[in-house]
């Protein structure tokens, strides 16, 4: 089974041990995970290509930032190997990061549901 181990070293990328993935605390709570989620959020696949399709401007909008913001973190996500772009409109996660939201997205449903489960059962 494969699970997040979180470090707290400034900027670590993301690494594989084994079926573990590595990726930095800091990157989890910060603005680049908001960033990350939002384009795995709206990925779309598309000739075996998967990507996500969203401007600058509409992530900005989504996560109340400007879109200058927007393109300072996407820079850094990409210098740190978490996405790729070629164009605009065409951001590319990690296959390792996206396994990592993937869990994340995972381990937050699962809390969500144990929430539901407890207010309903009282």
């Amino acid at each position: 089974m494969m699970y997040v181990k979180l470090y707290t070293n400034h900027f670590e990328n993301v690494t594989k041990y084994g079926g573990n993935y590595e990726m930095n605390l800091e990157i989890l709570f910060s603005d680049y995970y908001k960033v990350l989620s939002i384009l795995y959020d709206n990925c779309t696949t598309f000739k075996d290509e998967t990507y996500c399709p969203l401007s600058q401007e509409e992530i900005a909008q989504e996560l109340g930032i400007t879109r200058l913001t927007v393109s300072v973190l996407l820079k850094r996500l990409k210098e740190l190997g978490y996405i790729s772009f070629d164009s605009p409109r065409k951001y590319m996660i990690s296959t390792e990061v996206r396994d990592v939201m993937k869990q994340l997205k995972n381990i937050k449903q699962k809390g969500i549901d144990y929430h539901d489960k407890a207010r309903t059962s009282k």
